[in-house]
């Protein structure tokens, strides 16, 4: 008798679990507690790695407003009584609040997807992201945030972009600098096309860079070399 096949894991936004990447949920933690978060991020690995599942899981806190899981206390407790819980992992979000539940159901007004297939009608192709899908980005930054917080864009798979869409890209970062939260994720190699994109990127997250654990994390000034990593964008008022 075969044993039953495991269950899949959830679709990345709707994913309450982040396994082997917390030393890099805990910086994008710290830089946006810090107040000194980069408007965007890019989220870069191999394929399977969890990099769409680290950039919902940022969106989901950021869209929360940032809620405090707590701090470890170094102290022992009294003798006889139970230690202290730990405090929850970094950038956690209770599956019950209604902002994971909005994300997992694809419908939080403050959170733009943008992926392959977007804005393609009916011969959707799941290997290019086209620059129609890109020009969504500055509409979307325009707005005023729905609920009073942050926007935050998750582009999943920029390597897959277009010349034309990089390009609409680059200018949407230009534009949204310190105002809407932008997240990249690009697995593989990510093309020429990416290149300029890279550049205007403030903030990376490299979850396989050699010479780093898993996780790690590098944040550089916006003229600093290209960076493959995460992006987001600040609250509006």
């Amino acid at each position: 008798m075969s044993s039953p096949a495991s269950p899949l894991p959830p679709e990345p936004r709707a994913n309450p679990d982040l396994f082997g990447h917390a030393d890099a949920a805990r910086t994008l933690e710290e830089a946006a507690r810090s107040g000194r978060l980069h408007h965007a991020w890019l989220i870069a690995g191999p394929p399977g790695l969890g990099k769409a599942t680290l950039a919902y899981r940022f969106a989901r806190w950021l869209l929360a407003g940032q809620p405090s899981a707590g701090q470890p206390s170094a102290a022992r407790p009294p003798a006889g009584q139970p230690a202290a819980p730990e405090p929850p992992p970094p950038l956690a979000l209770d599956p019950r609040h209604p902002v994971f539940r909005r994300v997992a159901a694809g419908a939080h007004a403050d959170l733009l997807t943008i992926e392959p297939g977007t804005l393609q009608g009916d011969r959707k192709r799941t290997d290019v992201i086209n620059v129609d899908a890109a020009r969504l980005i500055p509409g979307f930054m325009a707005l005023t945030a729905a609920e009073g917080g942050w926007r935050v864009v998750v582009l999943d798979g920029a390597e897959l972009m277009n010349p034309a869409a990089a390009n609409a890209l680059l200018k949407a970062l230009d534009a949204a600098h310190g105002e809407v939260q932008q997240f990249e994720r690009a697995g593989g190699a990510l093309g020429a096309a990416l290149d300029p994109v890279e550049r205007a990127l403030a903030g990376l997250a490299d979850l396989a860079q050699p010479g780093l654990d898993p996780g790690g994390v590098v944040q550089r000034e916006p003229d600093g070399d290209a960076a493959r990593g995460v992006g987001h964008a600040a609250p509006s008022g």
